[in-house]
């Protein structure tokens, strides 16, 4: 009924930040009884019973439509919906649903392209601007390479390189949030044998093929950062 995505989007959003339950540490402002059945004592998104055969699915096709939201928005769009499909999935009222996808080919394939896409898009953004990070690391370490730069030049030098970090830290939890998704998603037979059919697995596979790649290759010593945990600190893109 909702045509306009960015709304659609939106609809998302709104179940994230005030219906999924707050692990102690997000949503402080939202209190754990909105989130939270009167009558049963649990999360309205498990003990809803419309809710138990539609809103799985819904939201797998839904990933997939926030393409269309633009470059930035559909991160923090796709994060709030990973997380959502991640807590239906521990859900047993919500098992069966998931498979309901598998009965459109055309829904199933855009929420797959919507993975492949994301992955693509963000693990492109992240290739390019780690070996980037990695110089100026180096650079920062050679003392006398460092203090040999005018002013203006660090100035130019570290503002590039906190924009790379940043971006770097925005992208970093999105991939390994889709990537756990992926992994849980694929547990399932019927979902599993959608991503192993004849239009999604070539893609599939090559996407993975290139991280690979990308991370054991002869280049793959440029990815090496210091401290690479920091940046997997920033968890969800608002």
């Amino acid at each position: 009924m909702v045509r306009n995505y960015n709304l659609r989007a939106k609809l998302g959003d709104v179940l994230h930040d005030i219906f999924l339950p707050s692990t102690g540490n997000d949503r402080s402002g939202v209190p754990s009884s909105v989130s939270c059945d009167p009558l049963t004592g649990g999360p309205y998104l498990t003990s809803d019973k419309l809710a138990q055969v539609t809103l799985a699915p819904s939201l797998l096709l839904l990933y997939g439509e926030v393409e269309h939201t633009g470059f930035y928005d559909k991160n923090g769009h796709r994060t709030k919906i990973a997380r959502l499909l991640e807590f239906l999935w521990e859900s047993p009222e919500h098992k069966l649903a998931f498979r309901r996808i598998t009965e459109d080919m055309a829904s199933f394939r855009k929420f797959a392209n919507g993975i492949v896409n994301e992955m693509n898009n963000q693990f492109a953004s992240v290739m390019e601007r780690l070996p980037e990070i990695r110089k100026v690391q180096l650079q920062m370490a050679n003392n006398q390479e460092w203090a040999s730069l005018s002013d203006e030049e660090k100035e130019t030098i570290t503002s590039r390189h906190e924009e790379n970090e940043q971006q770097v830290k925005r992208v970093l939890p999105l991939c390994n949030s889709v990537m756990k998704m992926l992994g849980f998603l694929n547990t399932d037979k019927s979902i599993r044998d959608m991503f192993l059919s004849p239009e999604m697995c070539p893609r599939l596979a090559n996407m993975l093929l290139h991280v690979l790649t990308k991370f054991t290759g002869a280049r793959g010593m440029d990815l090496k950062v210091e401290n690479p945990g920091e940046y997997f600190r920033l968890t969800c893109v608002d």
